[in-house]
C-alpha cells in the first residue's frame, strides 16, 4: 500500500505509538497455541474416537455384513426364452428341402458373426484370423 492512497490511514498510523514486544512473547504464544491444539482434539477427536460408540459399531458391522452377502449371492442372467438355436435335423421335419439349405446358410452367416462379435478388438486380429471369420 502507497502512502498517496490512503493519507488518512498513514497519518493515524504515524501518531500511533510503537509497540515493542515483551520478552515472553515467543513462549506465551506457544502456550496459547499448545493449549488451543489440545482443545481442538478434545472437541473434534480422531478417527478411533468412532469405535467407542456401540451403536456405530454394531452398525458398521451389519453395513459390512449385507455388503458381503449381496456380493456373495450368485448373479444368474436372465432367460431370454430362446431355449436353443435350431439344428439342421430339428428344421426338416417343419421346412421343405429348399428351405433347409437356405436357413443351413444363414445359420452359417448367423454364427460367423457371433464368432466375429466374440473378438473384442477386431484390430488385433491378423488377415489369416479375419479371413477365416468372414469367408
Amino acid at each position: 500500500m502507497e502512502p498517496q492512497e490512503h493519507d488518512e490511514l498513514w497519518t493515524l498510523l504515524g501518531k500511533s505509538p510503537p509497540k515493542k514486544a515483551s520478552g515472553a512473547f515467543v513462549q506465551n504464544t506457544l502456550r496459547e497455541v499448545r493449549k488451543s491444539q489440545s482443545t481442538a482434539n478434545e472437541a473434534g477427536g480422531s478417527w478411533l474416537d468412532f469405535f467407542k460408540s456401540p451403536v456405530l459399531v454394531g452398525s458398521f458391522a451389519a453395513l459390512i455384513v449385507l455388503t458381503i452377502a449381496i456380493l456373495a449371492i450368485p448373479q444368474t442372467p436372465e432367460k431370454t426364452g430362446i431355449a436353443s438355436i435350431p439344428t439342421e435335423e430339428s428344421t426338416r421335419s417343419v421346412v421343405s428341402g429348399d428351405e433347409v439349405d437356405i436357413l443351413t446358410e444363414e445359420l452359417e452367416v448367423l454364427t460367423m458373426v457371433s464368432e466375429f462379435l466374440a473378438v473384442s478388438d477386431p484390430s488385433y486380429l491378423d488377415d489369416a484370423a479375419l479371413a477365416e471369420l468372414l469367408f
